[in-house]
């Protein structure tokens, strides 16, 4: 005869995406998944508030009828039985509150994670945000307890278990919304049932499998969902096993807990009549374990009779019984226990409370008649409804563990020894640390945003396609299916002098240069630059458009001409106060003498310690110079940049081992950035013998190959590329007088014209073999900027 195969199907947890799937070695693939840092924080905030909600002074107060919310009063409930004075008022206010707040925030990245799936043609993306929810939460209350060890060690299993089932209330009522229902059939006609199997409260505190054992007993000990405990659970194994073991007919493809975690292999498993009978007579002839079953069963309705009377009538003597549901058993065993709950029933006296009356006495005639052997015994539909309830309750028990088990298996922790993970890596935006409280002057615990090196990484990471950026609004990964690896615009922007001016910097003076540096951070970030790195004077980034990169590059010499402008008045204001405290120590005269004989048994400064001593070592000649050397050392710089801007593909390289790895650019195009930023100190010299220092007509100048360059370079590929986005004009040099034609477009959000010129010779760049063509575009530095732009605006007059 032919045997019946009986196995467990296992969750479809399946989820790919090609460009966005990082793969160190062919068995380490992952997906990186980044959250906004408000709704991190909104998390945080969310436990804090649950927190503070249990541990609140507040004295309980009666309450009335409840709301007929059931999953809140239920909840509640629930924390009565572990926390018996938490106050009604105080639990409603924070579920109004907290508890609702974030339930939209979770419900809005649900909805834009359904809308960016067919906008982007990834298939699968709301599961995928499920899941990457549901590991965030498990690995954020980890690292909240970790951080709060001290605080909440004691009843550190409590408080994930609640917070388990609060975030499981959200998801639950979030999975069952009939807008997102709707949206969903809409955009994507998807079947939401592969999220079921996300739907657990255990999986949202916990990212280990290891963690298996302890989630068991969590069940057993405070899960109200669960009546069986473990030596009912444990009897039903032996019971099947003995059921299959004497049945020919079944072969089992999977351990049997696995098997009887889907109710229809139960159903399957008993469905020869001989195999049921047999079941049967295994359970009847242990009658204390009958009794038991009978007894877990009927408690937990009479539980659920007892919740749904007080949320009728309010505040009552029936709260106590909530609050310690153990004695719910005594009443089978107790006769005043009996007796008294039946006495506050009558005083109730009501139609829910006459029918508990009712329900009781019979439950506890059916215990007794559960011992019986031959007359008056449980009818045979009592012991299948008492029976079937069981089953379903240790089903449910092994399909919680089942879930968990295949979930963390794909989307969880590698190992007990091991904090990274396996199919999905979360980059938090977020960091809890302690900080020192200056009221209390003691150390707080608060939750603020990464450093903003990391926060850039991390946008980093997104725009180059390796990170999907789940939030309630906006794109969650650039380019959908596409290849990702789109050719970008690179900005290498070089500090001149900064090298000399560092050197020469102290602790006072070390500040001098924060404006210049903040600002091409600033800048570059305005305009939808991508930070590459940012290294002593070199700062890197790539944009997708390349008006973007240049008016940076622009925006960038306009600030740095006032910054040049500011650090040079106040040059002039140090010269004239050094100029002033010397004549007062008339350490030197009026017309500029100088005395050494003042300079002994006075208290002097950094500065005119230095003063003195560059006067020393040119023999007491050149005053002027010397204090006017000194005001610029103890002052902000003349700092010039130069900036190269170039064309091509994004490359990325992988570096660092175990949890330390990250993406770094070598993209050929950011080399090639960066040489052109550069100044070659021939050139350097030749333009200044041929025109003077301060007297330059441009910033660009190109001499026997070589490029000097503070202002800004592009290639004639960026050129391109621009012509592209925008219309590009030309003016003949005949027409605007120069000895150059003038190519210009409008910036419509700097409001003016942008131009430049195209160099007439080429340049030779180290390690670059072909002669690169260049243009420079004029900056606010220059007199041809402004010249150019009151041309044009005057012949189109």
């Amino acid at each position: 005869m032919k045997k019946t195969p009986v196995y467990i199907q296992k969750p479809d947890l399946s989820f790919y995406h090609k460009n966005s799937e990082i793969s160190y070695d062919p068995t380490n693939k992952f997906y990186q998944v980044t959250f906004p840092y408000d709704f991190e924080k909104e998390f945080y905030d969310f436990i804090e508030g649950f927190a503070n909600l249990l541990f609140t002074e507040s004295k309980p107060k009666d309450f009335g009828a409840l709301p007929k919310d059931k999953n809140m009063t239920d909840f509640y409930f629930d924390l009565l039985t572990e926390f018996g004075g938490l106050p009604w008022d105080a639990y409603n206010l924070w579920y109004y509150d907290k508890k609702t707040k974030f339930q939209e925030k979770i419900k809005k990245i649900i909805i834009n994670s359904i809308v960016e799936s067919k906008k982007l043609g990834i298939k699968d993306l709301e599961f995928f945000t499920w899941v990457s929810l549901v590991t965030f939460f498990s690995l954020f209350i980890e690292d909240y307890f970790h951080k709060h060890f001290e605080k909440f060690n004691i009843i550190k299993e409590t408080l994930f278990y609640f917070l388990g089932e609060i975030l499981y209330i959200i998801l639950q009522e979030i999975y069952n919304d009939e807008e997102i229902d709707a949206l969903r059939i809409e955009k994507t006609g998807q079947d939401k049932r592969k999220i079921d199997s996300l739907l657990n409260k255990y999986s949202v505190i916990y990212n280990d499998i290891a963690s298996i054992s302890h989630i068991e007993k969590m069940m057993i000990d405070m899960d109200v969902d669960i009546f069986v405990d473990r030596t009912i659970i444990n009897k039903i194994l032996h019971i099947f096993e003995f059921v299959i073991k004497n049945n020919n007919n079944i072969v089992l493809q999977d351990k049997l807990r696995n098997i009887i975690s889907d109710m229809s292999n139960i159903r399957t498993i008993l469905s020869n009549k001989k195999d049921r009978k047999l079941f049967i007579k295994l359970i009847r002839s242990d009658k204390d374990f009958l009794e038991k079953l009978i007894i877990k069963s009927e408690k937990k309705h009479i539980l659920s009779l007892i919740r749904e009377l007080v949320c009728e009538i309010g505040s009552c003597n029936l709260i106590n019984v909530i609050r310690n549901d153990e004695v719910i058993e005594d009443i089978y065993y107790d006769k005043r226990i009996y007796l008294q709950l039946i006495r506050i029933l009558k005083e109730i006296d009501n139609k829910k409370s006459k029918y508990l009356i009712r329900y009781m006495f019979d439950s506890i005639d059916r215990v007794k008649r559960s011992r019986n052997r031959f007359f008056n015994i449980l009818g045979a539909k009592e012991f299948e409804k008492i029976i079937i309830s069981v089953l379903e309750n240790v089903s449910l028990f092994h399909k919680i563990i089942f879930n968990y088990f295949c979930l963390r298996d794909k989307y969880g922790r590698k190992s007990s020894y091991s904090d990274e993970l396996s199919g999905i890596k979360i980059l938090r935006q977020s960091e809890i640390k302690a900080v020192r409280d200056a009221e209390t002057n003691m150390d707080i615990m608060v939750c603020e945003t990464i450093p903003i090196n990391q926060k850039t990484r991390i946008e980093n990471i997104y725009m180059e396609g390796n990170v999907f950026y789940i939030r309630y609004d906006g794109s969650f990964y650039p380019g959908g299916d596409e290849n990702v690896r789109k050719k970008k615009f690179f900005m290498f922007a070089d500090l001149r002098n900064s090298t000399e001016t560092t050197m020469k910097l102290t602790k006072d003076t070390a500040g001098f240069l924060t404006p210049y540096l903040s600002t091409v951070y600033k800048v570059s970030k305005e305009n939808n630059g991508n930070e590459i790195y940012f290294a002593g004077d070199g700062y890197a980034a790539h944009f997708s458009s390349v008006t973007d990169c240049i008016r940076a590059a622009y925006i960038i010499h306009r600030e740095f001409a006032k910054l040049r402008r500011e650090a040079e008045e106040k040059i002039k204001q140090k010269e004239k106060l050094l100029f002033k405290n010397l004549t007062e120590k008339k350490i030197i005269t009026s017309d500029l003498k100088y005395d050494k004989t003042k300079t002994k048994q006075q208290s002097l400064t950094q500065e005119e310690i230095d003063f003195l001593s560059m006067i020393e070592a040119n023999n007491g000649q050149h005053i002027d110079v010397a204090i006017r050397r000194i005001a610029e050392e103890y002052s902000m710089p003349k700092v010039e940049i130069g900036v190269g801007i170039t064309y091509g593909e994004l490359f990325l390289a992988v570096i660092g081992e175990g949890n330390v790895q990250f993406n770094i650019v070598l993209s050929p195009s950011l080399t090639q950035a960066a040489r052109l930023s550069g100044s070659n100190t021939e050139v350097k010299s030749y333009v200044e013998n041929l025109y003077g220092i301060k007297r330059l007509p441009r910033r660009v100048f190109v001499h026997e190959k070589k490029l000097f360059n503070q202002g800004i370079v592009i290639t004639n590929n960026v050129f391109n590329q621009l012509r592209v986005e925008v219309e590009v004009g030309i003016i003949e040099k005949e027409k605007i007088e120069l000895s150059y034609n003038v190519l210009y477009y409008y910036d419509k959000k700097l409001e003016r014209y942008i131009s430049m010129s195209k160099l007439e010779e080429c340049i030779q760049l180290k390690g670059i073999e072909e002669y690169v063509e260049v243009i420079e575009v004029f900056t606010p530095a220059t007199e041809v900027d402004q010249f150019v732009n009151n041309w044009i605006s005057k012949s189109k007059m």
